[in-house]
């Protein structure tokens, strides 16, 4: 039995020498479960919002012609998602969906985020801007509300 006790004893020194770096991976995954509240995992700092599935366009490459329309989230479930304790680092926030400028609220839902959003400091609309018009009616809205609210920056992605 020679060969088993060679393996065994090779096999020891291959995990010994390993073990700090299972020490590390089990610590890694230890902090990681522990999650943000313990402080080991970084909050997010850029936000995604799909407010809406409806779209104006029928683009192939887009996902969204696939889904169904759903509800969508109010005023104040915006408000209840951004201001949650997770999201409270974020500086950055992309209105997206379907067509975000189809929400009639949209200056609302803004407003929602930039008071529920402590480090908010750029805004991003994204549009397909199929309606020139609603686009420009809606971004106005937009620029008074962060105009008034100090904002960094507001955008718009075509």
């Amino acid at each position: 039995m020679p060969p088993a006790d060679t393996h065994d004893r090779e096999l020891a020194r291959v995990l010994l020498e390993q073990l700090p770096r299972l020490h590390q991976l089990a610590w890694r995954a230890l902090r990681y479960r522990a999650g943000w509240r313990l402080g080991y995992m970084p909050k997010p700092r850029r936000l995604l919002l799909y407010l809406t599935r409806r779209c104006s366009m029928r683009c192939v490459m887009c996902p969204v012609i696939e889904v169904e329309p759903t509800r969508e989230p109010t005023v104040a479930e915006v408000a209840r998602i951004v201001g949650d304790p997770v999201l409270d680092r974020v500086t950055e926030v992309v209105l997206t969906g379907g067509e975000p400028t189809l929400r009639e609220a949209l200056a609302e839902v803004v407003q929602a985020v930039i008071e529920h959003t402590p480090r908010i400091a750029e805004i991003w609309l994204t549009t397909n801007a199929g309606s020139p018009r609603r686009t420009e009616r809606q971004f106005s809205l937009l620029v008074r509300t962060a105009v008034y609210a100090r904002l960094q920056k507001l955008g718009v992605q075509i």
